[in-house]
């Protein structure tokens, strides 16, 4: 049994140290944009979205087989744990700690998502203002020039 334990906690603190990497790469990816030109910024949105396009199937996998499901039969089996516990039923409680291991798995898959989305969103809301800055700083284009060649041609 403890070698079960110790499976799902490295398991979990794998899932989690993944997690905490990717907070770590986008902290890392903001801090750095004030260096970096504008084709850098959009090489990283770029990745970031490629992560999330790799997750996608991953979440959607997680919906298909039920999520909100599992999430419902561990609230159902919260009231039944103890009795299941006092009557020594072990397949019903060894069946309550795969679906809550695997509603964890999910939860950290989605927040792995989160972040990757948060960085999306702050990658482009950085690439909107180094374009604001851009034309900020150009002249505008006087659109009468044209129109004044074609009369001093004509």
């Amino acid at each position: 049994m403890s070698d079960r334990i110790d499976k799902l906690c490295d398991d979990l603190k794998v899932r989690l140290n993944a997690l905490d990497a990717s907070v770590q790469r986008v902290k890392a990816s903001i801090s750095a944009v004030p260096a970096k030109a504008e084709r850098a910024v959009r090489t990283s949105l770029a990745e970031a979205k490629a992560r999330i396009d790799e997750r996608k199937a991953l979440i959607e996998n997680a919906q298909a087989r039920g999520k909100s499901k599992l999430k419902q039969e561990i609230e159902n089996a919260k009231d039944k744990i103890e009795k299941w516990k006092a009557n020594h039923e072990a397949e019903r409680l060894a069946r309550h700690a795969e679906n809550a291991e695997e509603y964890a798995a999910y939860a950290i898959l989605e927040a792995a998502n989160a972040v990757d989305d948060a960085e999306v969103v702050a990658l482009e809301a950085i690439q909107a203002r180094l374009e604001a800055d851009v034309a900020a700083a150009s002249p505008a284009p006087t659109h009468g020039s044209k129109l004044s060649g074609r009369v001093a041609s004509a």
